[in-house]
């Protein structure tokens, strides 16, 4: 990003000798320009994590979609690769920590949860390597509630604990000043941070006259004003649920300088008031100080005093020459050391727009169009019962990319203050502002030397192996690492320590990767190996920070009937057994079935059994620890994809065993795409396999003198989101369930997208949106959608 550092010609009232506008910089302003620039020198990647809902049974999977930007540039970072997202106890214990591939600025994924896991709050966290060399924590982090069914109980951290009101005040630019006017922000919340709005408090002196009254908005934050502040104790009395509640203000200092800001009043205007009192005005007079405006690498100076003698200074700035988003203000004194700070919001002149609609309604299915007019965006996708309680995080992506990535604390409900922005929401947000810090304290970046490149900016993963016998002529000894169904065939050089790296790759969870080493005419050579995965499982080094009061959440006796996963008519078995007898199937042909006879021809062509599936109609690949062979056109919008497999007459549960399968050894196959004949499980086709060594009985034994070594830890694997509930109707999947997650959604050139649901019946749903465009537009929309 180009930065804009000069000083600010001002237009000032009142006192406009104060001002000393120049066009160049001074040496102290050079210097700090310096110091800022170096220390945001780096990239900085900030990651938004949308979370398909926030309350989850401890059966369920959490769905996910990542947004990365730079922090300087505000734009899509297509840089960054490997992707950590862990899952942590209200304790702050790390359950779970994976490995996401992030491709062109994104990722999805899912998290899968265990039926051990307790009713309770829980955390989950996304952050990368490379973020590991910066003072700050880079990281974003999400709260979520897990309900287990089998505790019959449930948590609601929303609802309100009136037992553990606190009331924070928060002096405008930091400083309670003695002998001047002092604007005071108001913060009301439980200890699990839900904001209690109050209507009539009352401020009194010590004397116990009243001085003024204020009252917050629905989210717990509110000013008032002491217009002459004496030296002496205030307090607040307020009246909540019923309870009268006296609060102590801080005492106000006897000397100082303190600031105050206004960026609503006067139409994309800023106004800023510098004050002190008489009995520090002699102390100060001949000093020089310097407001700056800073949005991470980008500072702006204004330079003033107070060597007029006069108690106040004032001046309005543009906004133009503001950063939109959030910028903190500092005042500084000629030491660079913070007299005073805030942070205001400058707002976006780009205002989105989004519109849904039906377009078709089917069976099992409900089609939806959409248009934005933020054109070539990608978006993800979660639809909820329209009754649920359990709606997307408090964190979007509005407040995680704006707002979470500058401040030191969590701002919430930011849709309401930017949407239809006027004057009042305008003033209710700089009600938060007043009470906010900057993420990047003064004295750290001005005294800190700048971040450097300790930790690697990871790009894929590293196999570092190691041959166990003495080889001779290394130069000309080659390490080959193969894949089939990967389409991986990569040649790697031993060092003299005999060890081989194969880098930068990306590999999913439970690969299998075949390793051979050849001699300089290209035979195998046999010996034993030994591997390392590298790159695959990064710390994050900072400590988790729960700001959760954990002895605020309480579990209540559950009164609703929460289904579990499954067929609701299924019966569960203690035991099973499952004998079978290995029959040649009789082979007919039909209309509906082709048989082919493996021929040499077939051989040369697909070389294994599954790229010879994949060539004759069906989607191939690895998902997690498996195999999966799917049908490209889904027989059913709820139903599975796979088909039903054979070999040599007995079924497979999974396809791992066709995983290397040379069709050297393969007679002859039957694809069946429709799957007429094999009954309702085999609507997406059948799959028959003859084995050669099949005709004999013998069990299929395919050597290789490939060494093989499966990934522990790899890429996790990107799954179709799968529905947990069994009984769409019931009030358990109404307050609790997701009826679909969508990751990926593309905006045209025009704006337009569309999707398609599952149809459960539903008569309305809410329909929650993330998404950026390749310009930097966020968008976050909440809609509730009636289905007709």
């Amino acid at each position: 990003m180009k930065n804009r550092i000069f000083i600010v010609f001002i237009f000032a009232f009142l006192f406009s000798n104060a001002v000393k506008a120049q066009n160049p910089l001074n040496e102290s302003q050079e210097k700090m320009t310096k110091t800022i620039n170096n220390y945001f020198g780096l990239d900085r990647e900030n990651i938004f994590l949308h979370l398909n809902k926030s309350t989850y049974l401890s059966h369920e999977d959490i769905w996910f979609k990542g947004y990365i930007i730079e922090k300087k540039t505000l734009k899509p970072y297509t840089k960054t690769s490997n992707v950590f997202v862990s899952l942590f106890d209200e304790n702050g214990n790390k359950l779970k920590n994976s490995l996401y591939y992030a491709e062109n600025s994104t990722f999805s994924g899912n998290l899968k949860l265990d039926d051990n896991y307790k009713t309770g709050v829980y955390y989950v966290q996304v952050y990368t390597n490379y973020m590991n060399n910066f003072t700050e924590n880079e990281s974003s982090i999400y709260k979520i509630n897990i309900i287990n069914p089998a505790e019959k109980n449930s948590i609601d951290t929303k609802k309100i604990n009136y037992n553990s009101v606190t009331v924070e005040f928060f002096p405008e630019s930091g400083t309670f000043l003695e002998g001047t006017s002092n604007t005071i922000a108001v913060k009301i919340a439980d200890c699990n941070n839900n904001p209690i709005p109050v209507s009539n408090a009352e401020v009194f002196d010590s004397k116990g006259t009243l001085i003024t009254a204020f009252s917050t908005n629905e989210f717990g934050f509110g000013r008032f004003e002491i217009k002459s502040t004496n030296n002496e104790i205030y307090k607040a009395v307020l009246v909540i649920n019923n309870k009268k509640i006296e609060k102590t203000l801080p005492k106000p200092s006897t000397k100082g300088i303190a600031f105050s800001v206004n960026n609503y009043t006067l139409p994309n205007k800023v106004s800023i008031n510098v004050k002190t009192n008489s009995a520090t005005l002699n102390e100060i007079k001949n000093d020089t100080y310097t407001l700056v405006f800073q949005k991470n690498d980008t500072p702006l100076f204004l330079e003033l005093s107070f060597k007029n003698e006069k108690t106040e200074q004032s001046f309005i700035l543009n906004n133009d020459l503001f950063l939109s988003g959030i910028n903190t203000i500092i005042l500084a004194d000629k030491n660079f050391t913070k007299v005073g700070e805030r942070n205001i919001y400058i707002p976006s002149q780009n205002k989105n727009t989004l519109d849904l609609s039906i377009l078709k309604k089917e069976q099992d299915s409900i089609s939806i169009s959409g248009f934005s007019n933020v054109p070539f965006s990608e978006m993800s996708i979660s639809v909820l019962p329209n009754e649920t309680i359990s709606e997307a995080s408090e964190k979007n992506i509005l407040n995680s990319l704006e707002f979470d990535n500058v401040l030191e604390n969590t701002v919430r409900n930011t849709s309401y203050y930017i949407t239809d922005s006027n004057r009042k929401k305008q003033m209710e947000l700089d009600n938060v502002m007043i009470t906010q810090k900057s993420k990047y304290d003064w004295a750290n970046l001005m005294t800190s030397p700048p971040p450097t490149e300790k930790f690697d900016f990871d790009m894929g993963i590293a196999i570092k192996g190691t041959v166990g016998s003495s080889v001779s002529n290394k130069d000309e000894t080659k390490i080959k690492m193969n894949s089939i169904i990967l389409g991986i065939n990569e040649f790697a050089n031993l060092n003299e320590q005999n060890e081989f790296y194969f880098d930068n790759f990306i590999v999913q969870e439970a690969t299998m990767l075949n390793f051979t080493m050849l001699n300089s005419k290209g035979d195998v050579a046999n010996t034993k190996m030994s591997f390392q995965l590298l790159k695959n499982n990064r710390d994050f080094l900072k400590p988790l920070e729960i700001k959760q009061n954990n002895l605020c959440v309480t579990k209540e006796p559950s009164t609703i009937d929460i289904p579990l996963s499954g067929d609701p008519n299924a019966k569960k078995l203690d035991n099973l057994k499952i004998s079978s007898t290995v029959k040649k199937e009789e082979i007919v042909s039909n209309t509906h079935s082709r048989k082919t006879e493996i021929t040499d021809t077939d051989i040369d062509t697909y070389v294994d059994v599954l790229r010879y599936i994949q060539g004759n109609g069906y989607d191939v690949g690895v998902s997690g620890s498996s195999v999966f062979i799917k049908a490209r056109v889904p027989s059913t919008f709820k139903g599975s994809r796979s088909p039903q497999v054979y070999i040599d007459g007995t079924p497979e549960t999974d396809f791992n065993r066709l995983n290397n399968m040379s069709l050297r050894d393969i007679k002859e196959i039957i694809i069946n795409k429709k799957g007429f004949g094999g009954g309702d499980n085999s609507s997406n086709g059948i799959i028959k396999i003859f084995t050669k060594k099949g005709e004999t009985g013998n069990a299929l034994n395919l050597k290789s003198n490939a060494q093989t070594f499966t990934i522990k830890n790899g890429f996790m694997p990107t799954d179709r989101f799968k529905n947990s509930y069994s009984d769409y109707k019931s009030e358990g999947f109404k307050k609790y369930g997701t009826i679909h997650w969508i990751p990926k959604v593309f905006t045209d050139e025009t704006g337009s997208f569309r999707f398609s649901i599952p149809n459960f019946g539903q008569e309305s749903v809410k329909i929650i949106i993330e998404g950026i465009s390749s310009d930097g537009r966020l968008i976050s929309e909440i809609r509730t959608l009636q289905i007709p």
